[in-house]
């Protein structure tokens, strides 16, 4: 008889189990709810009228913990008076505890056999066995699954790589990444498993292999790098599972193989054509589209690979809910430890959501056993630790990495972020030229290439966006943080960075003369080293302004943004407010023009920010007359308000507004923000605005701009009489808090 174990479900999918199993056994339509806390009631069913039938799913470690928590639901039960109670639980349980559970719900229980346990959903499974082929990872998980993969025949993989994806197959979380893939794979005969570095594509993959193999297929290949071997390794009538892990890694990626198109397309081919084979190939999204511009029969041979591309996607909550649990409920860490993490559901919820959420700090945490010299009570506080800080993580991997990488890594910090993969490179080359002499870092385009893809997935993420752009960041916002720190403290370092920036942006955005987190502290001489680099890179006879920062433009075409030189300046002083002394940075060598504070495309509140820093120190510029003239480039009423705003606070000239064409401009610029409005909150506001304008325009009669803000708020509230019902939100918020419940249930089933 079977013997699975049901805790490898989360508690949602030993719901689903239960429904299907009982359905089938009891003859009769069981419905599921997606409502919040369950009330008593996770399953229902109804055989005569009006009498109701109630199934309670529980699913938890041992009987204990299952008796403890069946005690808080009685009074539910009774408050419920069901027709009949059933209880499914993934415990096993002996004839004296069902004896024991069956008196706590007299008379709602009505015998023995109404308590379902593991024993007995076994041997419903073993009855029901097409229901047994719905829940693969029930399965593929089980130990006589496991035997009879083991004795199948396996070519070019390690025993211990073996073992380490059975381990895998328990942490595994099912979602509807592995429906996907299986369809494709079964429709195709082959399939691409495609997507962001870290998402779990050889995990998949490998969970398909046990499927197939655990379902009939005689022989598992994996191949390495040679499709010449593969091809030698096909048998006529052998039923055959191919596996090409990252193959386009070591072929394109690092050499662009010649010939490897016409290779691959031909293999694929024939495994088509083969009713008893299959091929299941990863790789990374951007080296598929990469690889697709340069093998250009991949884009234009009929078998169309992209039509097997499966894209993984981002972790979902419950995703990651489960993710955290499985590496919990199979790792050694005692009962205690997991008692203090579990004791309030905020705990598990603020690791699930945080920003730092990753496996790879999961596991690390585990891996390591860093809670072993922690007391119980303090695990949350030294889980929380990592994830709040994994600087440790991060440091232990980032000292394995090659110098190449290492640089380029610190390179990138400097960088607006995500960048173009060119720029970051070009920062890079540039930073290896101005540092040979300490560092002797090279510049091949190999080792560059295996940089990547050294780096790519665990510290860095590729992402494509158009046919030809790359855009490169850090894969988890701690890396930063991990590499500020990092940096912080090497002069040396840092003095080359600074004087190697190639983009404006490497100056200004990362570092601080100020105590501000997640930026790099500077002082002393590196602060003038920066001013001059700055002023360098000002002068149009010495310097070239360069800008990282991208857009799309109405072709969907990525082009760089128009410098932003205000936004730069503003952001600089910000930053560093020990470069408003004239000693370090003169504001003169930054060649300001009176044109650009009167440009309109710079932010009027950027304009004035920086005047009121510098305008005093600039001596070809009358800040007073500059300021006067600065009021004909205001774009809206927000502008308007901060001009006249920033007048009153800095003491300026006063601005006599008489002109009647210029009052009337302003109140046409206004009607436009007011026309603009698409809800009465909007003009509520602009309404505010007006008021504050005409305290410093006492002669303004506002009697027409006000009327006509009135009769836009009538208009928007005739456009909400007209329509629809609003969108219901509380089916939304049902299913959130069912899930929520969901996850309570599962992490509550970790402790006794």
């Amino acid at each position: 008889m079977n013997n699975y174990d049901f805790l490898i479900l989360s508690a949602s999918e030993f719901e689903r189990l239960t429904r299907d199993l009982l359905q089938k056994h009891l003859g009769c339509y069981i419905e599921s709810f997606t409502s919040g806390r369950d009330g008593g009631i996770d399953l229902r069913y109804a055989n005569v009228k009006d009498s109701a039938n109630i199934i309670q799913c529980k699913r938890y470690k041992d009987y204990q913990s299952l008796k403890n928590n069946l005690s808080k639901e009685v009074e539910k039960v009774k408050t419920l008076a069901p027709s009949k109670y059933y209880i499914s639980t993934s415990v096993g349980l002996t004839p004296a505890n069902k004896e024991e559970i069956l008196c706590m719900f007299k008379p709602f229980i009505k015998k023995t056999e109404d308590i379902f346990g593991k024993d007995d959903l076994n041997n419903l499974l073993s009855q029901f066995p097409d229901i047994e082929k719905q829940y693969y990872k029930l399965w593929l998980c089980s130990t006589t699954i496991m035997e009879q993969i083991i004795k199948k025949r396996v070519i070019n993989w390690s025993k211990l790589e073996y073992k380490v994806c059975l381990d895998e197959s328990k942490k595994y979380v099912m979602n509807e990444s592995f429906d996907q893939a299986m369809d494709k794979l079964l429709q195709y005969h082959y399939v691409i498993i495609s997507g962001i570095p870290g998402i779990g594509k050889t995990t998949l993959a490998r969970q398909l292999i046990f499927q197939k193999l655990a379902t009939g297929y005689d022989e598992f290949i994996c191949i390495t790098n040679d499709l010449d071997n593969a091809m030698d390794l096909l048998e006529d009538g052998k039923k055959q599972i191919f596996f090409f892990d990252d193959f386009l890694g070591n072929t394109f990626l690092e050499h662009g193989e010649k010939g490897f198109d016409s290779k691959l397309l031909l293999f694929v081919r024939h495994i088509r054509k083969a009713k008893d084979k299959l091929l299941i190939l990863t790789t990374r999204e951007y080296i598929l589209q990469d690889a697709k511009m340069f093998y250009e029969k991949f884009e234009t041979n009929n078998l169309d690979l992209s039509k097997c591309v499966v894209d993984l996607g981002s972790y979902t909550q419950k995703i990651k809910a489960e993710i955290l649990y499985n590496h919990l409920a199979y790792s050694d860490i005692p009962e205690e430890c997991l008692r203090n993490l579990v004791k309030r559901d905020y705990n598990y919820f603020y690791l699930i959501n945080h920003q730092n959420y990753n496996p790879r700090v999961i596991e690390a945490f585990i891996n390591h056993e860093e809670w072993k010299d922690k007391s119980p009570n303090d695990f949350y506080r030294a889980f929380c630790y990592v994830f709040d800080h994994p600087n440790s993580v991060w440091e232990m991997a980032f000292n394995k990495l090659d110098s190449l990488s290492q640089y380029a890594l610190i390179v990138l910090v400097t960088l607006h972020r995500p960048c173009l993969l060119k720029d970051w490179r070009d920062a890079f080359e540039v930073f290896c030229d101005s540092a040979k002499d300490i560092y002797a870092l090279s510049k091949d385009d190999k080792l560059w290439m295996q940089s990547l893809k050294t780096l790519d997935g665990s510290f860095i993420k590729i992402d494509m966006r158009g046919r030809e752009s790359h855009f490169v960041d850090f894969f988890n916002p701690s890396i930063h943080d991990f590499l500020v720190d990092h940096m912080t403290g090497r002069p040396e370092l840092l003095e080359k960075l600074i004087g190697s920036s190639v983009f404006i942006e490497q100056v200004y955005e990362q570092f601080t003369s100020t105590n501000e987190h997640n930026k790099i502290n500077i002082q002393g001489e590196l602060l003038k080293c920066l001013a001059d680099k700055l002023t360098e890179m000002f002068n149009p006879a010495t310097g070239k302004l360069r800008t990282s920062i991208v857009r799309l433009n109405d072709k969907h075409e990525i082009v760089y943004k128009a410098f932003d030189l205000f936004g730069c300046l503003k952001t600089l002083y910000e930053n560093m407010p020990a470069l408003k002394d004239q000693s370090i940075l003169d504001v003169n060598q930054l060649t300001l023009s009176e044109d650009d504070f009167l440009d309109k495309n710079y932010s009027m509140d950027d304009r004035l920010e920086v005047l009121s820093i510098i305008g005093d120190n600039i001596g070809y510029l009358d800040k007073q007359a500059l300021y006067y003239d600065m009021r004909e480039s205001a774009n809206n009423i927000d502008e308007y308000v901060s001009y006249l705003r920033f007048g009153d606070e800095h003491d300026c000239c006063t601005v006599s507004i008489t002109d009647d064409e210029y009052l009337q401009n302003m109140e046409n610029q206004i009607q436009w923000d007011i026309d603009n409005c698409t809800y009465e909150g909007e003009v509520d506001e602009l309404k505010g605005q007006i008021s504050e304008l005409s305290s410093f325009i006492p002669h303004w009669n506002t009697a027409n701009i006000y009327d006509y803000a009135e009769k836009r708020i009538t208009e928007l509230q005739e456009d909400d009489d007209s329509d629809p019902e609003p969108y219901d939100h509380s089916e939304f918020y049902k299913k959130y808090e069912k899930e929520k419940a969901d996850i309570r249930e599962m992490f509550e089933s970790l402790i006794g």
